[in-house]
Parts: structure tokens; sequence; C-alpha cells
């Protein structure tokens, strides 16, 4: 329902406002078109040479900028400069389950434009340079637990994810084969490349492809279409208008982890005021021939993914961290963090480490290992801490017998524990 400048649909509601050098649209999701949050676009002619915009989608698990520069170079020329940012948080097929993920992401688009006077069925033509970079998310290891008859067998998932480089090359051209017909094509070359920890990798190379398509049909009816393909992913939309009526159909496609969307609106224009809507309202309206300087700043290039470029890392597979024999803990509890294991022996809280040993040899107690921490600790809880990634590697085959003697409130004991080099 749209009552003025002011729209309501099913998961959102807009505030649009048109000018002859601006334009401005703000959104407020409910629903699941911007993920419940935030929404904002914005572009202005600033003067004959600058034109500039915004977009900008805030949400619960995304975070969505990219702003727009538009130059007039000497007529009939534009250079047109687009800058993104990217958060967002999926869903990846981790070996130890699905699990969520934040990544970042930045991208980018020069556009170089060509304009067409003469009255001729090409109105303008293009050349696009683009490109994204996803940023892994830091330290998102997880402990995993094999239990046997006889061992339990600590494991980490390294959850590692390998994050996408994308490059592309787009043309593009304006067409008016009538006065009531704008057709805007696109084609090009993408390439996305996802970087392993062994070395290898993954490489996505496609055609990309868009079209949009604004008719004026009769009767006050007025058709837009869009298809963009990509690495990416795959967009669609559809909306139908007639005088105050309206119906749109989108589809969003995604690659690796994303998941897909599809948003179906319809909305009815009531004047306010006590106006009376003309026959045909603002539903036939066509834009202007050639480059509209307000439109390209205002619209979200369709060159920039609207989805991160990362996938799961097939090749960081789940390691033991350490095996333990059921029949040595003597009532005693394990647990595991990705660098330590966690032991809570019987007989009460330990209180500190007396003595620390190494094949026999004393280290002291208070020894250090590879990255600075000690190598064997009490902590606050009373629990001993086996700090396993601070042992220096053996080698294949090696083993080293650690004796470390604890005090503890009414005894000592000694936890004796083996470095198996690999």
């Amino acid at each position: 329902m749209q009552l003025g400048d002011l729209s309501l649909n099913a998961s959102e509601a807009s505030y649009r406002r048109n000018a002859s050098n601006e334009r401005l649209h703000l959104r407020l999701g409910y629903g699941s078109s911007i993920g419940g949050g935030l929404g904002f676009d914005y572009a202005r002619i600033l003067d004959d040479r600058w034109a500039w915009g915004l977009n900008a989608a805030v949400g619960p698990e995304q975070v969505d900028v990219v702003v727009n520069g538009l130059y007039s170079l000497a007529k009939p020329w534009y250079l047109g400069v687009s800058a993104g940012y990217l958060r967002r948080a999926d869903t990846y097929p981790f070996y130890s389950g699905p699990d969520k993920a934040t990544v970042d992401q930045g991208s980018w688009r020069v556009n170089l434009q060509r304009e067409f006077e003469g009255g001729g069925v090409l109105t303008d033509a293009g050349v696009q340079l683009y490109g994204a970079q996803a940023h892994a998310p830091g330290n998102n290891e997880k402990v995993m637990l094999q239990e046997t008859a006889t061992e339990l067998v600590f494991m980490v998932d390294p959850r590692r994810i390998a994050p996408g480089r994308l490059s592309g090359m787009g043309l593009s051209v304006g067409l008016q084969a009538t006065a009531d017909t704008r057709l805007k094509l696109g084609i090009g070359r993408e390439t996305v490349r996802y970087p392993y920890q062994d070395g290898t990798g993954f490489r996505d190379a496609r055609t990309s492809a868009s079209a949009d398509l604004q008719q004026r049909l009769g009767g006050c009816w007025r058709l837009d279409a869009g298809v963009s393909t990509g690495v990416a992913g795959e967009r669609y939309r559809v909306a139908l208008a007639r005088g105050p009526w309206s119906v749109g159909l989108g589809r969003q496609i995604g690659r690796d982890s994303t998941p897909d969307q599809t948003q179906l609106t319809f909305g009815v224009n009531l004047p306010l005021g006590g106006r009376v809507a003309r026959a045909c309202g603002g539903a036939a309206t066509m834009p202007a021939r050639g480059v509209d300087r307000l439109d390209e700043v205002f619209r979200r290039p369709v060159q920039l993914p609207t989805t991160v470029l990362a996938r799961v890392d097939p090749t960081a597979r789940p390691y033991a961290l350490a095996t333990i024999n059921k029949s040595a803990l003597n009532g005693g509890q394990v647990s595991a963090t990705p660098d330590a294991l966690l032991i809570q022996l019987p007989g009460g809280p330990a209180l500190a480490v007396f003595a620390l040993s190494v094949n026999g040899a004393p280290v002291g107690p208070n020894a250090t290992g590879l990255n600075g921490e000690r190598l064997v600790s009490v902590m606050p809880d009373g629990r001993v801490r086996i700090e396993v990634r601070a042992f220096p590697n053996p080698g294949a085959g090696v083993s080293q017998t650690v004796e470390a003697v604890v005090v503890q409130a009414s005894q000592v004991s000694v936890v004796t524990f083996n470095v198996v080099g690999q």
C-alpha cells in the first residue's frame, strides 16, 4: 500500500523522494528482504561534472555499503567508480557440523560509458572492470571428541574458510527499439579463485550476462524485468504496474553456502489530500534517453556481488590433538580446547605444579614452550592445563615422556603423558 511517498508491503516499509537532481529511497525491513534491518539508497547530481550515490543495507546478519561516483568527461564520455564493503554471516558445512561464520569482503568497479545521440537504436555503450576480495575470519577451530571402548580421542576441526577473489570484465549496451522500450544488455567474463591451505585451490570461471527491460505497454501498463548471472550467483526480477497497482517477484540464487532468497510484493498507490490520480499515474513513465546520470549513481552496480565469496576449505581436515587411555584416568576428568588439555584430578583441586621433567630430565615447573605459554600450569579453578601445542615436535615416530608433579590439598599426584612426534 502506498500513501504519497510512503509505501507498505508484507516485508518492509519504505519512503521515496524523487527530484530532478536528487533521489532517496529509505527502507525499514521487518521480513526477509533486507534481513529485518534498514536500507538506504541516495543519489545526487552535484554539478555539471559530478554525481554521487550511496547504497546501504544493515540487518542482524549483514552490512552492505556501496559508494558510487560519476564524472562527466568531454562529451559524450562518462567515468564511473564504485567501492563496496560487505559483511555477512552465513552457515557453512564444516566437518564438525554446520555453523555460522562471518566473512568480510571488499569490492570495486570502474565503468567507462559513451552516450550516442541522433535518435538511433543504440543509446549508450560501456566497458566495466570490477573485482572483489573476501577475507577469511580469524581462528574458528572447534574440538571434536571421538570415544572408543578404551580411548578418548580429541580432534580439532580447523573450520577454515577459503576466501574468494573475483575479477571480471564486461561490456554493456543500451538500446531503444521504440519510444516505449528500453533495453540494457551486458556480457562479460568472471573468474573467482579460492586458495586452500595445502597450496591447491578451486577456480570457477563463467560468462556473466545481464539484461534489463523497461517496456511501456498499452492501457497504462508498464513492465520492468531483469536478470543477471555470474560466479557469485543469479538474480531475477520482474514487476508489472498499471495505474496505482503493482506486483513484483524477485529471486536470488547464491553459490556455495549462500542461501537462496525469494520475494513477492503487491502494491497499491492511494493518493493523499484528496488528489485524484491520473489515468496512468507514474506507472507508464519512461527514463530519459542515453546515460541517466542520477540513475547511474542511484542503482547498486549489478557487477558487485551481493553475497560473500567464501567456501569451506576441504583440505583443512580435522587432526588429533591428544589420545587418552581411559584406564589411565583413575577417576580424573578430561576436557580440551583447540590448544590444550584440561584435567580435573581426583582428590580435589590442584594447587601448584611442583616439578616437571621430560624423558627424566628436570626442566623446572615453570618451563615454557614454543608459543611462550607454560607447558603445564594450574588454572584458577584447580584444573591442570597441559599446553599441547607448546611442546616441540620430537620428530615422526619419536615419543617423549613428560611427568608433572602436582600438589593438592591433601596429596601429591603425578601426571604422566607422552608427546608423540608427527
